[in-house]
Formats: C-alpha cells, structure tokens, sequence
C-alpha cells in the first residue's frame, strides 16, 4: 500500500500539468479567433452610419451620402429600370 501512496501526487501532478497545457492552447487559438475577421467587410451604409455616429460627418452631409447612396444602390427588392421589357 505505500508504493501507491507515494506514487500518487505524480499522478495528481500528470493531470495538473496536462491539465494546464489544455487550458494554454484552449486560450491561444480562443483569442486568436477573436482576432480574426468576422467576414465581409461593412456595407457602405454601415459605414456611413458609423461615421455619422462617431461625429464625423454633419446631418447635412449625412443626409446627402445616404440619398447617393440610395440611388446608386437601388433596394433588392426592387427590379432594375427596364428589366421587365425584355421578352
């Protein structure tokens, strides 16, 4: 019985340390994943509000960027001009 009990504390000290590599590679590629990116990048209205928000542009300016880019990029539901002309 007391080879068991000596022998105990360097299995406790194996699950201890293989315990701790787990959680260091868990953390590394955990925050490399937060480092990524998270896809494609922001729509030019996104940006446009963001900008607005953050203070860069005024209410005037805003309202201008945003009826261009209304214009520019017509909603998806709607169908471009002359696309039901066609046979």
């Amino acid at each position: 019985m007391r080879m068991w009990h000596d022998t105990s504390w360097m299995w406790l000290a194996m699950v201890v340390f293989w315990g701790l590599v787990a959680w260091i590679v868990y953390a590394a590629f955990a925050s490399r994943r937060d480092d990524a990116p998270t896809g494609s990048p922001p729509s030019a209205s996104e940006v446009l509000d963001r900008r607005y928000a953050s203070g860069e542009l005024s209410s005037e300016d805003y309202r201008e960027r945003r009826d261009v880019l209304a214009h520019a990029h017509p909603a998806p539901d709607r169908e471009p001009a002359g696309a039901g002309d066609r046979p």
